[in-house]
């Protein structure tokens, strides 16, 4: 027997924008085993609540476990919601309490591999690193975003030192392996490096997002690539990310929820007097 009611009304179907439907199609793309521990920077080109929402879905769906931002710029208003609104999902956040138009880092870690983070760092608002250290290896994640211009000039050089400290820090250590990625706004051949274009094929085609690693860890990489981000973040730049084989640097993560959090320190070089290598 029909009991549905009669004459009424179905209401009419909204449709989805792109970027619902995108959104929709990432959700339904087959998991399988994860073999791949992955690392990705992206120039952000500002964040707010909405923005970090959709950042850390897109981390999620394809499999990011640390993901350096760049150019953030971060207000003290916006600060204290972001914070509460990673706090309340699966992952944590590494950054300055301030920042100045045109500058901020940042790192978002998930939840299950922020055990591994043993410090922070930051300088000048521009450049900062994580120490990751598990059994298996011990990496420092440096991210970059450094804005080129004329009148900052020796700043940028003195940013480019720091960066030569903290790695020459790193590989004179017990740490050794080394990630140098983000935002340097110049090309590599400038400075004999290695790139991956990040550039979507309606903006310019100069290659300026970059991840570097030493020759040892990359005994332990699958792959570097860009990909587009569009239309779940709002940027015009590609993220760059660095796919790691994960038995080669997280133990079994079955035992992951197991350890305690290691001491944390975290350095504000700004407030401290010029050390060696500034």
């Amino acid at each position: 027997m029909n009991t549905l009611p009669k004459n009424k009304k179905s209401k009419p179907i909204k449709p989805l924008s792109s970027k619902q439907k995108q959104k929709i199609s990432l959700k339904h793309v087959p998991q399988t085993q994860k073999i791949n521990f992955r690392i990705a920077t992206l120039n952000i080109q500002t964040i707010n609540q909405e923005k970090i929402v959709d950042v850390m879905e897109y981390m999620t769906t394809n499999n990011i476990d640390i993901l350096g931002l760049a150019k953030t710029n971060v207000t003290k208003n916006t600060l204290r919601s972001l914070e509460y609104t990673v706090h309340q999902d699966k992952f944590k956040l590494y950054f300055m309490t301030e920042e100045k138009k045109g500058t901020g880092i940042r790192f978002l870690v998930k939840k299950e591999f922020a055990v591994y983070v043993q410090q922070f760092q930051h300088f000048k608002g521009r450049i900062g690193f994580i120490d990751f250290y598990t059994k298996k290896k011990k990496i420092r994640i440096v991210q970059a975003y450094i804005n080129v211009q004329d009148k900052e000039k020796l700043q940028i050089k003195r940013i480019y030192k720091q960066i030569e400290h903290w790695t020459n820090q790193c590989l004179d250590s017990f740490v050794k392996d080394i990630v140098i990625m983000g935002d340097f706004n110049t090309k590599w051949n400038e400075y004999e490096f290695l790139d991956v274009p990040h550039c979507n094929s309606d903006h310019s085609h100069n290659k300026i997002d970059y991840i570097w690693c030493n020759i040892d860890l990359m005994l332990s990489t699958m792959d570097s690539k860009p990909q587009d981000v569009q239309p779940v973040i709002k940027t015009n730049h590609r993220m760059i990310t660095l796919n790691l084989f994960m038995d080669d640097i997280v133990p079994n993560k079955n035992n992951i929820q197991k350890r305690q959090p290691p001491s944390r320190t975290i350095y504000c070089y700004d407030e401290m007097q010029k050390t060696d290598g500034e």
